[in-house]
């Protein structure tokens, strides 16, 4: 088996993992199986209610109105990505457990892990990802390839815009169920928009010009 990650997801997932390195965040990945390969199209920006440094869980709300979408694309739920920040690739053993309950699913399930935030030598950021399975209480990496595509086209700009949106969403959540929390809410969406969202802005600004 391999898996085949469309360069516009890619870049996507590379986004939005670089949004925290303070908490883990997830995706589910759509496509399509064709033979023994996973071929990504695109993805979906999981909510987070609890977010810790360590863990990052998809509950079966989300997965099941996940499924639904992809449906309504002509596409499938193949499999689900989420960030070490700080930390290596390696898919730790909660990491093997829920891979495993996915696979039990659907076998060809796999999982990417993006590591970031991670610096190979001063001032110099390392991005690393990979695929892979759980073969009982152990992982097993699966080739990866990134294919090649345009990056200027307007579908990728407007789900780059849904990241900020999601992250504002995750934000309010927060805020709603905890007023004592309002001045740190304000603080993160400041962060945010600093660090993530006019990044972005001139991205696709410059990307419109190209």
């Amino acid at each position: 088996m391999k898996v085949q990650l469309q360069a516009q997801v890619h870049i996507l997932l590379s986004s939005y993992v670089y949004s925290t390195d303070a908490e883990e965040v997830a995706m589910l990945l759509c496509g399509r199986f064709d033979r023994e390969t996973a071929i990504v199209e695109t993805c979906l920006f999981m909510t987070r209610k609890d977010k810790t440094t360590d863990r990052v869980e998809i509950s079966s709300e989300q997965l099941s109105e996940a499924l639904m979408e992809a449906e309504s694309m002509g596409l499938k739920v193949i499999g689900w990505c989420h960030s070490h920040p700080k930390l290596t690739p390696i898919p730790s053993h909660i990491d093997v457990g829920t891979q495993l309950t996915f696979q039990t699913m659907e076998p060809m399930f796999f999982g990417l892990i993006y590591s970031c935030f991670t610096e190979k030598e001063p001032n110099v950021q390392r991005l690393q990802v990979i695929a892979f399975q759980s073969e009982g209480t152990k992982h097993k990496r699966i080739p990866l390839q990134i294919v090649p595509q345009p990056l200027n086209g307007p579908e990728l700009k407007k789900r780059l815009g849904q990241i900020s949106e999601k992250l504002l969403e995750e934000e309010l959540l927060v805020q709603s169920q905890s007023l004592a929390r309002e001045n740190i809410c304000t603080l993160r969406m400041t962060q945010l928009q600093d660090k993530l969202h006019l990044p972005l802005i001139n991205y696709l600004q410059e990307a419109s010009q190209r």
